[in-house]
């Protein structure tokens, strides 16, 4: 179970590497406030 979990964390992760290099900065910000 926990390593399911971890990946599914590094997974988001990464998504969230390669979105932020698109999306603004603004956007960071505000999910980041989320």
């Amino acid at each position: 179970m926990g390593s399911t979990r971890w990946r599914c964390r590094k997974r988001s992760i990464e998504k969230n590497h390669r979105r932020s290099t698109r999306i603004p900065k603004q956007m960071e910000v505000k999910r980041s406030q989320i």
